[in-house]
């Protein structure tokens, strides 16, 4: 009979069986924690550079310049009565379009609207929009347009009253030229904006058969304090030291009495001559003359241009009481 035989493994063999073991089982544990690791540190060094390149333009010694422009608005509104003219205005104009947010100190009363836009004012007592009149035309109540200036300001507020209160002055007249079809009236506006100071020319057009005739009303502020700037303020920006020598300055170089020298067969002698030449020199004098009543009596038109040159409306009489009639003239310094 076939013995079996037994096969036993001894007890140095079997140890190091399971120190092996071991060491594979450690190894692995190892490997699998060094890896979890190094993906978290790889993880935080590409969180750390976003974070940098984010931050990068900003100082963390400075505070956000949305913040300064917050401190410098709450400034502005609590002195909304002061009437400072910036003298930081640069001769550089720009579209509002173009006027960055950082730069509106002033705060709209409404956010998406711009600065200056037309006014939406009920038409009140209009039974016809349009008419044509007895030359030939159509005139529409639409033809009457003026500016809404959207800023908080007391001074800004002041001026949109008394704009719609020409506004409703404007549709009587209307009314009126609709009923009796020979007349006319017309109103339309321009801005002008240069870095901080805006200004706004309203333009009026009557006309009844063969006459014509324009008015002129100006608005001019301070965009970063809201307040109305007076004549005085607005020469100073456009560079103007004296008023009175520069206005002379301007009349006399009027072209408006060219064609009242020297006409051909209109002067016969010298002292006709002479004569119409004393006319058109009193007739500047007159000039000057109201120029100074309507500075005196706070009726003087004025603005600033883009360029910031004085825009300045004169009362033009001619000679022999020919007519007169006003005329938007640039002052020259």
């Amino acid at each position: 009979m076939e013995e079996k035989k037994a096969y036993k493994i001894g007890i140095m063999p079997l140890f190091l069986l399971i120190l092996d073991i071991l060491l594979i089982i450690v190894v692995i544990v190892m490997g699998l924690i060094i890896y979890t690791q190094q993906k978290k540190l790889n993880n935080m060094e590409i969180t750390e550079v976003d974070a940098n390149e984010s931050n990068a333009s900003v100082d963390p010694l400075e505070e956000p310049e949305e913040n300064i422009v917050n401190e410098i608005i709450k400034d502005k509104e609590e002195n909304i009565v002061s009437n400072q003219v910036v003298k930081t205005t640069n001769t550089n104009t720009v579209s509002e379009n173009n006027v960055s947010e950082e730069n509106e100190y002033a705060r709209k009363i409404v956010d998406n609207r711009a600065y200056i836009y037309d006014a939406q004012y009920p038409a009140n007592g209009i039974k016809e929009n349009s008419y044509s009149s007895s030359d030939g035309n159509t005139y529409a109540v639409s033809d009457i347009i003026v500016p809404y200036i959207n800023m908080v300001s007391s001074d800004a507020s002041a001026m949109n009253q008394e704009i719609e209160g020409l506004y409703n002055q404007y549709i009587d007249e209307f009314v009126v030229c609709s009923q009796n079809k020979n007349s006319y009236i017309k109103v339309s506006y321009n801005s002008y904006i240069t870095s901080n100071i805006y200004s706004i020319l309203l333009t009026v057009q009557r006309g009844q058969g063969a006459s014509e005739s324009s008015e002129y009303i100006t608005y001019n502020f301070d965009i970063l304090s809201g307040t109305k700037l007076d004549y005085n303020q607005v020469c100073y920006v456009a560079g103007i030291t004296n008023a009175s020598e520069t206005i002379q300055k301007t009349i006399n170089n009027l072209d408006d009495y060219n064609s009242y020298y020297l006409v051909a067969g209109r002067f016969t002698t010298q002292e006709q001559v002479d004569e119409r030449s004393e006319e058109i020199e009193n007739c500047r004098k007159q000039i000057y003359t109201s120029y100074q009543e309507d500075l005196l009596n706070n009726k003087l038109v004025y603005f600033l241009d883009n360029n910031l040159k004085l825009n300045i409306v004169l009362k033009i009489g001619l000679p022999n009481n020919e007519g007169s009639y006003n005329k938007l003239v640039v002052a020259e310094v």
